[in-house]
């Protein structure tokens, strides 16, 4: 590698960092030549000498800056690779088409698939029942909704903004961590989330991945086996004991992260206590505001403004922590998620008085116990295998994507918040 290095050297020299790593493209294949740029940004200050030195420091800087724009990063990546792509581009690009292909025709296929005559009929009944008057085709008042849904509303809101501060910085402990396997620097020393253009970051990428796809197999096992039953035990029990729960485990789950991120605890730690963090969150909420509205179009209506404002506030979370230091954020979505739970347990109402509750069933605990009810109607069915088919290619492209932006883009911690934010 060395000997390729002054080489390239030789024939580049003098020229820019960008024009180095061109001829470098030239020499030898995308893997070399993407090693070949790394090392050129970090020796170009040092070896550069003459009366462009300053010019070629300033080039430097801009290509390598941690702090740069998304969009200069995204021009400075395809300026390196224009003489060719990697593989690892068109993987991401046929992880993230054909499973949206696939999607959309397998959703148009079952929405088009006839349905039989007596769930036709089923169904119009229902919207028949459910519009037998024009009243209730109008959702109530703002104040009405406020004065009903407000509680749960305002929970909402901080927990997403809680949420929003500290999520993008996430992935950057996992970095941190493991990048230290592949140099000699002390922990302390290790910053991923602001320069992932150094060697030992780039080489923890796809370590973090493997953990992340693994963690990511977790999640659904934890829904099929909570989801039904927290379901059941807030129907017998009432929701806000549930809620309570649902809180308290995503507590659990950022202080375990925070330990990482605060006191440099080994990030197995936070991986041995993600589970907590994968419980299902939100349908029981849901329910409470059902509970509390009882009125189809209003409901509507208020899962509409729950739903813009929550994207509103995970914006403002996102701006928040692109301002602090990762150990801070952790501190915000932490101290976010406290608050959180104390609100739930100590000013949110019940929703379901006791006279509307069901007998408690251990039986209905089983996992698969209460599923039936996602097939008793052909219209729910196609719901539910639509919902499966993309949080399945959705989630998995989620997790392979993240990696390629922070191994071949050099994604920073302050990119990911600036991305977060233009995506919404």
């Amino acid at each position: 590698m060395l000997l390729r290095l002054v080489l390239c050297l030789a024939l580049a020299w003098p020229c820019s960092s960008l024009e180095c790593g061109e001829a470098c493209v030239e020499l030898e294949d995308d893997n070399v030549a993407a090693e070949l740029q790394v090392e050129l940004l970090q020796l170009g200050v040092a070896l550069q000498r003459g009366p462009g030195a300053d010019a070629t420091k300033a080039a430097v800087g801009r290509e390598s800056s941690p702090h740069g724009s998304v969009a200069s990063t995204l021009l400075a990546a395809g300026a390196t690779r224009r003489h060719g792509h990697s593989w690892s581009q068109w993987g991401v690009a046929a992880a993230f088409v054909v499973p949206q292909l696939f999607g959309f025709f397998a959703s148009y296929a079952l929405l088009r698939r006839p349905a039989p005559d007596k769930a036709v009929e089923d169904m119009g009944t229902v919207m028949h029942r459910q519009r037998s008057g024009s009243e209730d085709d109008v959702p109530m008042s703002f104040a009405h909704i406020v004065d009903r849904a407000g509680p749960m509303w305002l929970m909402h809101l901080l927990a997403v903004f809680s949420h929003s501060v500290v999520e993008p910085s996430h992935d950057y402990l996992y970095l941190n961590f493991f990048a230290r396997q592949h140099t000699n620097l002390p922990m302390a020393q290790i910053h991923c989330e602001n320069d992932m253009t150094s060697p030992h970051c780039a080489a923890a990428v796809p370590e973090v991945m493997r953990v992340q796809v693994a963690m990511g197999l977790m999640a659904p096992i934890v829904h099929f086996l909570l989801g039904p039953a927290l379901g059941v035990l807030s129907d017998s029990y009432g929701r806000k004991p549930v809620v309570i729960f649902i809180r308290l485990c995503l507590l659990v789950s950022i202080a375990s992260s925070g330990m990482v991120a605060w006191f440099g605890v080994s990030v197995w730690l936070d991986i041995l206590m993600s589970p907590f963090g994968m419980v299902p969150w939100f349908s029981v909420p849901f329910t409470w505001y059902i509970d509390r509205i009882e009125h189809t179009a209003t409901i509507i209506a208020t899962a509409s403004l729950v739903d813009g404002s929550t994207i509103v506030f995970g914006l403002l979370g996102m701006m928040l922590g692109s301002l602090l230091s990762m150990q801070q954020a952790f501190v915000v979505g932490t101290a976010g998620r406290l608050l959180a739970l104390l609100y739930v347990i100590f000013l949110l109402p019940e929703s379901l008085p006791p006279e509307r509750r069901k007998p408690f069933s251990a039986r209905r605990l089983l996992p698969g116990m209460t599923l039936n009810v996602l097939f008793q109607s052909q219209f729910v069915e196609k719901l539910t295998i639509i919902s499966v088919i993309n949080g399945f290619h959705w989630s998995g492209f989620s997790k392979v994507f993240s990696r390629f932006l922070q191994g071949s883009l050099y994604w920073t911690r302050h990119d990911n918040y600036l991305g977060g934010i233009l995506g919404q």
